[in-house]
């Protein structure tokens, strides 16, 4: 298969953080380090328990920070996410701990470990293609609208990491993953 189209996000890829309405206020402006350290200390006295707290903010602005990022890119260069016949690669970045001897054996391997193909994923989709709210009568194409796709995460050095997205024709896609497809017979393959 022959791309028809390849955009490449220049953006190191990260994965989804999961995160509750409750700690929403974590984000808050008026909300500091200092006074979240002064309550990570005082449940660690009271409860015996470490605070996380001002850890958990630090998480979540990063998490925030790298979703502004790619939804800036999108708006940059007005990039529609494709519905179908695509494919995903995210370009991971070795850890800079791994030897040099390391480092070459799994340069462009497949990056069989965390974070999952799938958080990834869904970190690209949500801030490409943004959830919609019907109620306040949002337009636009969201994650659920995507039919076919197909990821891939490899190794690569530090100045490699990306996103790339490689769009295909129809037919072709559809021919390669034909097996999978309720009507596919395989007596249709000798015609």
């Amino acid at each position: 298969m022959t791309p028809t189209a390849i955009t490449t996000i220049e953006i190191q890829p990260s994965t989804n953080v999961r995160s509750t309405r409750n700690e929403a206020w974590l984000l808050s402006d008026n909300i500091t380090y200092e006074y979240l350290e002064k309550l990570d200390t005082r449940r660690l006295i009271e409860k015996g328990k470490a605070g996380t707290l001002a850890a958990r903010k630090k998480q979540l602005e990063i998490a925030k920070a790298h979703k502004d990022e790619i939804k800036d890119w999108v708006v940059r260069n007005q990039f529609r996410m494709p519905l179908g016949h695509f494919a995903v690669w995210f370009y991971v970045p070795m850890p800079r701990s791994w030897r040099k001897k390391k480092r070459a054996e799994m340069l462009y391997t497949e990056h069989q470990s965390t974070p999952d193909l799938d958080n990834f994923l869904k970190q690209l989709f949500d801030c490409v293609m943004p959830r919609k709210n019907r109620m306040k009568r949002e337009k636009g194409a969201d994650d659920r609208k995507i039919f076919s796709y197909t990821a891939f995460k490899v190794w690569v050095t530090d100045d490699e990491s990306c996103m790339k997205i490689l769009e295909y024709k129809k037919e072709e896609f559809d021919y390669v993953f034909r097996h999978g497809h309720p009507g596919y017979k395989e007596d249709s393959d000798s015609q």
